[in-house]
């Protein structure tokens, strides 16, 4: 467990601890527990399979097809994965894409970012840490909000519907 999720969850003891104590109660921290899931999103231009792995907390993790709620976007290529009901302390998804169907759309694999929309869909952003593996067709990125995630064209998406926003990203030639 990394330095940071380490703080974080010794910082949700302390306060768990503390209103513990002010209430009466007894405090229990929460347990962690390692999930494996894979899921389909059978969009019919790009075909997607998504990965999660990561360590959750709080009740068993909402891991779905989100792509009915996410219609509209732009950019967006196949279906979006929704997350939801769990406290993520570190997760990673992994999006498995078809590159012939990619290449027939028009779309470079270099223009591939991983965008996560909040469960409200009000705000979205890239994900800062993806990478991009064009020999084994994935992107990669570390995930710790509830929400939706989903595959776009850097050409065509945008957070405000406006412009166009483009991401570095690590890129591996596998």
């Amino acid at each position: 467990m990394s330095d940071r999720n380490k703080r974080r969850l010794m910082g949700l003891a302390a306060a768990g601890v503390l209103l513990a104590g002010m209430t009466g109660c007894q405090y229990y921290p929460p347990t962690l527990r390692h999930e494996e899931r894979d899921l389909d999103l059978s969009d019919p231009q790009l075909p997607v399979s998504v990965h999660l792995s990561g360590d959750f907390s709080d009740a068993e993790p909402t891991f779905r097809d989100g792509t009915a709620d996410l219609s509209g976007i732009s950019g967006r290529l196949g279906g979006a994965a929704y997350l939801d009901q769990s406290a993520v302390y570190k997760a990673s998804l992994t999006f498995h894409y078809d590159g012939e169907a990619l290449a027939k759309l028009g779309v470079p694999e270099e223009q591939l970012m991983l965008v996560f929309f909040n469960r409200e869909q009000k705000d979205a952003y890239p994900m800062k840490d993806m990478q991009l593996d064009t020999g084994a067709d994935t992107v990669t990125s570390e995930v710790w909000e509830l929400g939706y995630y989903v595959l776009v064209d850097a050409r065509n998406w945008s957070a405000d519907g406006t412009q166009s926003q483009t991401q570095e990203v690590t890129q591996n030639e596998g």
